[in-house]
């Protein structure tokens, strides 16, 4: 065998030997263990193996993108941590990569990997943001998708599957608005629960009392609710995989403990479910809701309570709102009666505090939560002012 092949770096503490190859621009290195001929055997097989594998790599005329697509989606779905053997992509970073590599292929709709230009990308980048433009909406969006695509199409370009472009000018992002969080005002809150109907008052009490997530409210067990305490449990339902926090997989293993008042425990009883869930749909029988049916139902609610506020509360504007308005009304209103940041952010399920305070928190409530810190710091170190030389009496 070639010298050129064999490392003459030996692994302390072990008796085997690093072999090396090389095929176009990608290196690869194994040890192997045995006797020469034993090694030489199990070199021979695994370079097989590399060359088998690279030739689905080479760029040609009949790679298409659906081929590139599942390629990179599976990569995705089983990169591995060297160290911990964890996944590298979480769930919810897969389904992203997924969303934008459709819309690529539904607005750009490339076929042959080999044809794809530098162009079919910076027309998607025009697309994406003329829509965002005509939408009246800032470019998140466009800068998520960008991110996503550039990311796979380099991975594409190392992996041999897609011919190097140079998309070094449209790695730029593009200026996105400040966030603007608007919560529910009193009045708001009270009409909506007014004039909703029985489970969608029950759905809004969910989310201002405990500021859970839709897929969350929808996804509330009978089974998880202490009656007595009023503890509930926010957790999938192993029993169905379909449904709820289930369907959104990155919440599945977050399950965290909330607190529902005596009158929320009172509205669910009222309902008297079929089960296993709180929330059932009108329908016969009873199904449950999930991520389409759940925001149908919650507009067609709020279309009745705008109805009822225009012929029953005079000089009064009407209410527009999404579901997920009760939880950032949650929030804001969790700090405004003196709870820690901290506490508000871990109650609600979010890793970091930052996550809080950029997108579910009041500005006017940060301002004055701040001069509210400000004032109690000031009262602290009153004593010191009055004591420095030449302080006036």
């Amino acid at each position: 065998m070639p010298s050129k092949y064999i490392s003459s770096y030996k692994k302390p503490g072990r008796t085997g030997q690093r072999y090396r190859k090389q095929i176009g621009k990608r290196r690869y290195e194994k040890y192997f263990y045995g006797n020469k001929e034993q090694r030489e055997e199990q070199y021979k097989k695994w370079v097989a193996k590399l060359v088998q594998d690279n030739k689905e790599r080479l760029v040609d005329g009949s790679k298409t993108w659906n081929f590139f697509k599942e390629k990179f989606l599976t990569y995705l779905r089983t990169a591995k941590d060297k160290r911990s053997g964890l996944s590298l992509f979480r769930p919810r970073t897969v389904v992203e990569y997924s969303y934008a590599l459709e819309h690529f292929q539904t607005l750009v709709k490339p076929h042959y990997l080999n044809d794809l230009t530098y162009e079919d990308v910076a027309a998607f980048r025009r697309e994406n943001k003329a829509k965002a433009d005509d939408a009246a909406t800032d470019y998140y969006g466009v800068n998520k998708d960008m991110g996503c695509l550039i990311r796979a199409l380099e991975w594409g370009m190392t992996e041999g599957y897609i011919p190097v472009i140079s998309l070094d000018s449209l790695k730029k992002r593009l200026e996105v608005s400040k966030v603007v969080v608007s919560v529910l005002q009193p009045w708001q809150m009270d009409l909506i629960l007014k004039y909703s109907n029985s489970n969608m008052r029950v759905a809004a009490k969910m989310g201002y009392y405990a500021g859970l997530r839709p897929e969350e409210a929808y996804n509330v067990l009978l089974s998880k609710i202490d009656f007595n305490t009023g503890l509930v449990w926010i957790s999938a339902n192993e029993a169905d995989k379909h449904t709820g926090i289930a369907f959104w997989r990155v919440k599945r293993d977050k399950d965290r403990p909330v607190y529902f008042p005596p009158d929320l425990l009172a509205d669910i009883k009222a309902l008297h479910s079929p089960g296993p869930y709180v929330l059932m749909d009108n329908s016969k029988p009873p199904k449950p809701y999930n991520v389409n049916n759940f925001s149908k139902a919650w507009s067609q609610n709020l279309a009745h309570v705008n109805k009822m506020i225009i012929r029953n509360e005079a000089d009064t504007p009407k209410i527009d709102c999404t579901y997920k308005i009760f939880r950032k009304t949650h929030t804001t209103m969790m700090l405004k009666v003196g709870a820690p940041e901290k506490d508000a952010s871990v109650y609600v399920g979010h890793a970091d505090t930052q996550v809080t305070e950029e997108h579910y928190l009041d500005p006017k409530v940060l301002k004055a939560q701040q001069e509210a810190k400000q004032m109690e710091h000031l009262e602290k170190v009153k004593k010191y002012l009055s004591k420095l030389p030449g302080t006036l009496k």
